[in-house]
């Protein structure tokens, strides 16, 4: 694609050829982009399925889109007939007395020791070795479980567990290492003009996370803003650390979202008029991109953010 380049080990989008492109015929550009990602997911399940593994370990960063890269290899490993259950993360957090203060005052729900490993590491171990387990439904509103769902799984089928601590040693040191297969995902690229850094992968995500949180979860540009160091300073501690132990790592830039994001931004700047202050560096980032509303396919990365108006 003419608007990556790579220099050494950076990935680099070209703002100019982005826009060329997008001028031309937005859902061309569209249709390209998810192409080629939806190529890397279907080799990654390649991969994994090759592998004889059935545990499959995926981890990113906050806003890296784990969660739709967990359905797309569902998918595409039933395209190989072999069925996959997923398993998310989230729903082993400890009971909300029990998850780790920050010195604010706050919950630090970004630590590993807000997760309940043991239970984790037992469900896994239950499905593999009965085939069945009952999984813990967290439930965010009571800061607790709410109780337990029986699942049941075939003898070849695999499993997905996804979360922010996959990769994390604590997670599977009690899993025969012959089953684990491991996927980090996030966005490796930043877009450029000429030699110019102008939008960082690091304002992709936090771009993406400031959308996403006013979309789904009704909260306001600050709320995010002033959790978004410590998730930062969390990643640094207990998820990049374990990325090169991944056997595949997946970027998750698509190189038309910030051009979305752009036309996002203006209309949710006109209801939410916090953190302007903070906004600005982002804003300004974004000005030298285009303004698109072409059609995204469902199942779309990018969905997993933006929501389905878009």
């Amino acid at each position: 694609m003419k608007y990556i380049k790579n220099d050494r080990d950076k990935i680099i989008y070209d703002i100019s050829e982005v826009n060329r492109i997008a001028g031309e015929s937005p859902d061309m550009l569209v249709s390209e982009v998810e192409r080629e990602f939806a190529d890397t997911v279907r080799q990654a399940a390649d991969s994994i399925i090759d592998s004889g593994h059935r545990i499959v370990l995926l981890s990113g960063p906050s806003a890296s889109g784990k969660t739709t890269t967990a359905n797309m290899l569902c998918k595409y490993i039933a395209e190989r007939r072999i069925d996959s259950l997923t398993v998310s993360m989230d729903n082993f957090f400890k009971g909300v007395d029990h998850i780790p203060i920050l010195p604010n005052g706050k919950k630090n729900f970004d630590t590993i020791d807000a997760i309940d490993t043991e239970t984790l590491d037992n469900c896994l171990n239950q499905l593999l070795r009965d085939g069945q387990a009952d999984m813990p439904n967290f439930n965010f509103h009571i800061g607790k479980r709410d109780g337990y769902t029986p699942v049941r799984i075939k003898d070849n089928s695999l499993i997905i567990a996804e979360g922010i601590h996959a990769l994390n040693p604590k997670i599977s040191e009690n899993i025969d290492e012959s089953n684990i297969f491991r996927v980090y995902i996030c966005p490796h690229g930043d877009f450029y003009i000429d030699d110019e850094l102008v939008y960082s992968r690091e304002q992709l995500r936090l771009t993406r996370r400031l959308i996403r949180d006013q979309a789904f979860r009704g909260a306001s540009f600050g709320v995010t803003f002033d959790m978004w160091e410590n998730v930062i300073n969390s990643e640094k501690i207990y998820i990049t650390p374990y990325m090169d132990n991944a056997d595949i790592q997946i970027n998750s830039v698509h190189a038309y979202e910030p051009l979305l994001y752009r036309d996002r931004f203006s209309r949710i700047l006109s209801r939410d008029t916090e953190c302007h202050t903070q906004l600005i560096p982002i804003i300004r980032a974004l000005y030298p991109f285009a303004k698109i509303k072409p059609d995204l396919p469902d199942g779309s990365l990018i969905r997993e953010f933006l929501g389905e108006d878009e």
